[in-house]
């Protein structure tokens, strides 16, 4: 081989294609991890913002069941409030009740006695 040939021939074209395959495989690695970044990164915001939805509906939810408790304690208060009172009428009728009793039974004894005489 003549010297010049052996100059070029120093790189041979093989290792150029070889050098070119090389870098597009780089290139396309780099593209590859930075798509799958960018998918992930997407992936956690949406999975974020839905978890954020269903934390802003339990909340409301659980708000909604809050309110309905306070008033079904309300209402079960005021029923006991009126039972209460129902009670308290009922236990100052069966006193008086009590009262005329024993002052029947007293002059009932007193008759009694009376006639014992």
């Amino acid at each position: 081989m003549p010297e010049t040939a052996a100059t070029t021939a120093a790189i041979p074209t093989d290792a150029w294609i070889q050098a070119v395959f090389v870098c597009l495989f780089i290139v396309y690695t780099l593209g590859l991890a930075w798509w799958f970044s960018r998918q992930q990164a997407e992936l956690s915001k949406w999975m974020s913002d839905e978890t954020q939805k269903n934390r802003d509906w339990m909340d409301a939810k659980e708000a909604r069941a809050d309110e309905i408790s306070r008033r079904r304690e309300c209402q079960t208060a005021e029923q006991m409030d009126k039972v209460a009172d129902a009670l308290d009428r009922i236990v100052q009728k069966l006193e008086e009740h009590d009262e005329k009793v024993e002052a029947r039974v007293a002059t009932a004894l007193k008759a009694v006695n009376r006639r014992r005489e």
